[in-house]
């Protein structure tokens, strides 16, 4: 099977690029299309690069000329570019899906929602699109953007299938009155289980680990306003997160600025690392999908904290694979917190081996990508 994935980017988030090699490595041959650094092609994943160095003027005459040896396919993809305002726009649309006419792999998979009407054409060549819910452009953006909102009620029906890493955010887009395929099905993430190691480091200190990228949707500035209130000396571990003016201005009115540290970024090695010397795993999101962050951290044997935003109810069983808050609710996270470091070391290994057994089944790396097989055989 020959399957395009597309991210928007030649460097996905880590778990698009577990899929996409997974794929890889069981014998399907996998094309990225995105933009970013155009390096080598890596574990039999091939790129597809779209900087603008390729999207030029001549390069796109050049590739028309080789779609004419295809008179159908050329004809569709004019038809559909004569269907965008300005040149630019037309170039950006014939440098993208051009090469794609020239493959017709037999799948192609949208992982960006609002550029899936761009791809749909493609099932006139009976190549079927398939469209991966994500995170904020699901549980968020629609919420605000009632443009966004209309593509997806117009788009994501046509879909021939559709993913999602969470039950919830289908409920999502079924609040919205967002139609869905009768192909839409929740995959978990997968995680290679020996990436891990349940060797941890313990030590005096109590830490808490925050990990995610600079967005105001993490809910950081919550989880700094719980620090003066919890009991005993505890610091917080910020890792991908750079303080803004609010958040630095917050620190200096709570007087916490010798308990934070923020680290901008941080190999994935290395923040195994900091997780098996972390005690607690703190996910503070005001929305989630289900936070990956949480999933590693489970694997590496961290007790999580997490509030119930989006699908994570779906990942942590409360007192029984970690601990759950009330989204935004900075006292009731405060309790969860202190609850969840006064256990006994018998009742956290309790709750920590059960979380592990928890991920290992649910976000089974191998059953990610056998189940992804299995809807895109379902399609062709």
């Amino acid at each position: 099977m020959t399957i395009l994935s597309n991210s928007n980017t030649l460097s996905p988030p880590e778990f698009i690029d577990r899929l996409e090699k997974g794929l890889a490595d069981k014998g399907h041959t996998v094309y990225r299309i995105g933009r970013g650094k155009c390096h080598k092609n890596i574990s039999n994943v091939h790129n597809i690069c779209l900087n603008s160095k390729v999207n030029t003027p001549f390069n796109t005459l050049f590739l028309l000329l080789k779609l004419a040896l295809y008179p159908k396919r050329l004809s569709s993809l004019l038809s559909q570019t004569l269907k965008l305002k300005g040149t630019k726009a037309r170039i950006n649309f014939i440098s993208k899906v051009g090469p794609v006419l020239l493959l017709l792999p037999d799948i192609i998979h949208i992982h960006w929602a609002p550029n899936l009407s761009d791809w749909l054409f493609f099932q006139k060549f009976n190549i079927r699109v398939v469209c991966s819910l994500r995170g904020k452009l699901v549980n968020v953006t629609p919420n605000t953007n009632s443009e966004l909102l209309e593509i997806y009620r117009k788009s994501l029906y046509l879909a021939d299938g559709v993913h999602s890493v969470s039950a919830v955010m289908i409920d999502d887009l079924k609040r919205h009155e967002i139609k869905l395929p009768n192909n839409t099905r929740v995959i978990y993430s997968g995680v290679k289980n020996e990436a891990f190691t349940n060797v941890r480091k313990y030590n005096d200190e109590k830490r808490i680990l925050i990990v995610g990228r600079d967005h105001w949707i993490k809910g950081y500035n919550y989880a700094l306003r719980v620090l003066p209130f919890l009991d005993g000396d505890i610091t917080m571990r910020f890792i991908g997160f750079t303080p803004t003016k609010e958040t630095q201005y917050i620190i200096k009115i709570l007087g916490i600025e010798k308990k934070v540290v923020f680290i901008e970024r941080m190999a994935q090695s290395e923040i195994s690392k900091e997780m098996r010397s972390a005690t607690i795993l703190l996910v503070s999101s005001v929305s989630e999908g289900i936070a990956n962050v949480a999933i590693e951290a489970m694997y590496n044997r961290l007790l999580v904290v997490s509030s119930r935003a989006g699908g994570m109810s779906e990942l942590i069983a409360h007192k029984e694979t970690g601990f759950l808050f009330e989204n935004r609710d900075v006292e009731d996270m405060r309790n969860n917190l202190m609850e969840a470091l006064r256990l006994t070391d018998g009742k956290k290994r309790q709750i920590i081996e059960a979380a592990f057994q928890k991920v290992k089944t649910q976000h089974d790396y191998n059953n990610m990508i056998e189940e992804m097989e299995n809807l895109y055989y379902r399609l062709i």
